[in-house]
């Protein structure tokens, strides 16, 4: 399991009251327990000198790691920042494009229902025209009649 921290004021000062807090306790106060052990030891404990050179080297370590924390969730901040703008960019423009292609598809259904009325107008005169004609027809059959029966009499 791996820890992330995200850097922020409050880790870099606490990484850095740590590291202070260890050069204080090494500087100032003198263990009784750290005597025992060093009597028992078969290395000897370092000097006090060389203990403070190697807190100092510990402190400045510290300070670039939470420094260089900082830039990475900086970058990261940047980055995060940037694709949300992209996102919403897209998303406005995919948003437009489908207003579009509504108002379009709205047209070409308006179009449709108007076609339909006039192919339904254009039936019924075609049926009339039909009928005209039909009737057109008869009137002459009924003037044929009258001349044969004209004639007749």
């Amino acid at each position: 399991m791996s820890l992330r921290f995200r850097a922020n004021p409050s880790f870099r000062e606490g990484l850095l009251f740590i590291s202070d807090m260890i050069y204080n306790v090494v500087m100032n106060k003198k263990d009784n327990k750290t005597k025992r052990i060093a009597k028992g030891a078969k290395q000897a404990i370092p000097a006090k000198n060389e203990m403070i050179v190697l807190l100092e080297a510990m402190r400045d370590d510290i300070k670039i790691v939470a420094e260089g924390n900082s830039a990475l969730n900086q970058k990261i901040d940047n980055v995060h920042q940037s694709l949300n703008q992209k996102i919403d960019d897209n998303h406005n423009d995919t948003k437009s494009s489908f207003q579009t292609i509504f108002r379009y598809l709205s047209d070409i259904d308006n179009e449709l229902k108007s076609i339909k009325s006039e192919i339904t107008e254009l039936k019924v005169a075609l049926n009339e025209k039909a009928d005209k004609e039909k009737l057109l027809e008869l009137e002459r059959r009924v003037i044929s009649l009258e001349k044969e029966l004209a004639t007749l009499r």
